[in-house]
C-alpha cells in the first residue's frame, strides 16, 4: 500500500542495466504492472521524452503503438472526470494521439500546461495502481531531462503502491535539477553498485564453473603461465 524509490547507483557497466531486467522478470512473474522506459543522453532536452513510452505502455500494454486505439483506452479511463477529459489534449505533447485542442487548451499558459498535464498523468497511474501494483523502471536517469523527472518525483509522492526503480550513474554537471533532487529524496533507498571483492569473485566463478571451490592462488599461476607458454606466439 506504499509508494517508494530504490536507486542502482554505480559507473558504466558496473551491472545495472542487468539488475533492471531481472526486477522486471521477477515483477512480472508476480504478476505486478510493469512501466519501463529509458532516458537518452540524446535526448535529455527533450520535455517528456522518458514519459513517451511510459505513456504508450499505460494506455496499451505492450502493444504496438496504434493512435485511435489509445484514444479509446484513455476515454474509457478518464469517462465521468469532466475536467480531466478536457485536458486530453495535453497528451499529445507526449504521444502523437491526434486529439484536437479545444477551447480550455488553447488558452493555456506554458505554467498552467505543465501542471495540468502533469496532474492528468498521475491520476492516470493512480488509476493502474488500483487495479494492481506497479512498478515503475527508469534506466540512465542521469540523462533524464527535468519535465521527466519532475513527473517522476512526484508520482513517487502522489501514486500510492508504486515503486520507482532507477538506474543511474554518478550525475554528472549538466544533469536535471529534477534528477539531482530524486537522488535527494528522503524516501530514496539506494543501492551502491562497485567492483567485487575478492571472495565474491570467486563464489561468482565456481558458481559459473559448477565447482565447490578454485584451485589455490599458486595453482592458479601456474596453470595461467602454462597456458601462455602453450599458446604465446
Amino acid at each position: 500500500g506504499h509508494s517508494g524509490l530504490l536507486l542502482l547507483c554505480g559507473e558504466a557497466g558496473i551491472g545495472k542495466s542487468r539488475l533492471l531486467r531481472e526486477s522486471l522478470r521477477q515483477a512480472r512473474r508476480r504478476a505486478l504492472r510493469v512501466l519501463a522506459s529509458p532516458c537518452s543522453a540524446v535526448e535529455a532536452a527533450t520535455p517528456y521524452f522518458s514519459w513517451r513510452r511510459l505513456l504508450q505502455q499505460m494506455l496499451l500494454g505492450e502493444r504496438p503503438f496504434d493512435a485511435a486505439a489509445a484514444r479509446e483506452s484513455l476515454r474509457l479511463r478518464l469517462q465521468g472526470e469532466e475536467l480531466l477529459e478536457s485536458w486530453q489534449p495535453l497528451l499529445n505533447d507526449i504521444l502523437p494521439l491526434e486529439l484536437a485542442d479545444n477551447l480550455i487548451t488553447q488558452q493555456m499558459e506554458s505554467g498552467a500546461r505543465a501542471s495540468s498535464l502533469r496532474a492528468l498523468l498521475l491520476h492516470l497511474l493512480r488509476g493502474l495502481a488500483a487495479e494492481r501494483p506497479i512498478l515503475l523502471l527508469v534506466d540512465d536517469l542521469h540523462w533524464c531531462d527535468e519535465a521527466s523527472a519532475t513527473l517522476l518525483a512526484e508520482a513517487v509522492e502522489a501514486v500510492p503502491r508504486l515503486l520507482l526503480l532507477a538506474g543511474t550513474r554518478p550525475l554528472h554537471p549538466g544533469a536535471a535539477e529534477a534528477a539531482a533532487k530524486l537522488l535527494r529524496n528522503a524516501q530514496a533507498q539506494t543501492l551502491q553498485l562497485d567492483l567485487l571483492p575478492r571472495e565474491e569473485l570467486d563464489q561468482l566463478a565456481c558458481h559459473k564453473l559448477g565447482v565447490r571451490e578454485l584451485p589455490p592462488r599458486s595453482e592458479e599461476r601456474r596453470v595461467g603461465e602454462e597456458c601462455r607458454s602453450r599458446w604465446a606466439p
